[in-house]
């Protein structure tokens, strides 16, 4: 899992770093899986995650009012 993070971090890094964010993560493997299964899940985890920073970004720039990225 940190390998497979390692070789796909510019999918968020880029989305965190733009703002000056810090960002803390923790992976957990529920079930055994092959390793093309977990990257993936990882890829994909990734994707989503930068799209919610975006996202979070993009509606507080548009409002100006602040918001949580918990939900």
């Amino acid at each position: 899992m940190r390998e497979l993070y390692r070789i796909r971090q510019h999918l968020i890094r880029k989305s965190v770093s733009e703002k000056g964010y810090g960002l803390h993560g923790l992976f957990v493997l529920k079930k055994p899986t092959t390793f093309l299964e977990l990257e993936a899940e990882m890829h994909s985890l990734l994707e989503k995650a930068s799209a919610v920073i975006r996202s979070y970004e993009n509606s507080r720039a548009d409002s100006g009012a602040p918001h949580s990225l918990e939900s």
